[in-house]
């Protein structure tokens, strides 16, 4: 029986959705429902049933269900045994910007904290660039907000959240709901072209029929911190993380606007080669941060 089945068919029905298990196990739709194929032939009989209010366990389904939960427990403590106390080494993990300021390094100490004779170094810099530092072996796996298409990649979603439009805290100009045209004649500070941030905002504006080019740009930034910076001095207004614009608002520095009908959702990845999954630091770091971001 192979393991990746059993933990399929215990994601779709924990999440009650193909789709969103495949989102969850960073693989194809069509391979999660060829997994429970897989298991229906094997076991000659279907284990979900699939209606308009999602996925359902039948009876048969459900003994294989609260099996597979303890196969995989006593997988994972197997795992653990075997590949957690005794790991040893240094682990390269570059990250750009919002992983690196706003969430990484609190779960890098805790890993550390629980593999004590493990070492980790992070290195910054935009995705494009983290991205081939990955190829070129500068680092062990990367975290970003946009994974690259390569053959040679692997990549799990590990987080999701939403951009938000910024604002100085005096700009009067504005309610604090406002719609997406309100803001289209506005200066804009913008983060630099290979930003995950900047593609995100920018596929969106495309989607909803505004050219990114037509926007006023008072100026390109290469970080969030220097983006917040700029719209506390009034330069201009922009769009950012949540995780930064909460906390940015939090001691007063921005306003944080909502658009109507117009929600920038985006996912940050962990991504490593092909080549390292092997490699028991780097298979246990990617386990950690998916488990730990997932059950926040």
């Amino acid at each position: 029986m192979n393991i990746n089945h059993m933990r399929a068919f215990v994601t779709v029905v924990e999440l009650g959705s193909f789709n969103e298990a495949a989102k969850r196990l960073a693989v194809s739709q069509p391979a999660i429902t060829q997994r429970i194929q897989s298991l229906d032939e094997h076991f000659k009989t279907k284990l979900l049933q699939r209606d308009a209010g999602g996925v359902h366990l039948t009876s048969q389904g459900q003994i294989v269900y609260d099996q597979f939960l303890s196969i995989l427990k006593k997988w994972d403590n197997l795992e653990s045994q075997l590949l957690g106390g005794n790991l040893t080494g240094k682990l390269t993990v570059g990250a750009s910007t919002i992983p690196s300021e706003y969430f990484l390094p609190k779960y890098i100490k805790n890993f550390m904290d629980i593999y004590k004779e493990v070492e980790i170094h992070i290195r910054i810099a935009g995705s494009k660039e983290v991205f081939h530092w990955l190829l070129n072996g500068a680092v062990d796996l990367i975290v970003t907000g946009k994974p690259e298409d390569h053959p040679r990649l692997i990549s799990k979603p590990i987080l999701e959240e939403e951009l938000k439009i910024v604002v100085p805290i005096n700009d009067d100009r504005f309610p604090e709901t406002v719609k997406l045209a309100d803001l289209t004649e506005c200066d804009w500070v913008i983060r630099e072209s290979n930003s995950g941030t900047r593609l995100a905002w920018e596929q969106e504006l495309k989607k909803n029929g505004v050219d990114p080019k037509s926007l006023k740009i008072a100026g390109h930034m290469g970080s969030t911190e220097a983006i917040i910076a700029s719209v506390e001095a009034g330069i201009g207004i922009s769009v950012i993380s949540s995780l930064a614009a909460e906390q940015a608002a939090r001691y007063g520095r921005v306003k944080v606007l909502e658009i109507d009908d117009f929600i920038i959702r985006r996912n940050f990845y962990i991504s490593t080669l092909k080549d390292y999954e092997s490699n028991p630091l780097v298979a246990k770091f990617i386990s950690y941060l998916t488990h730990e971001m997932v059950h926040q």
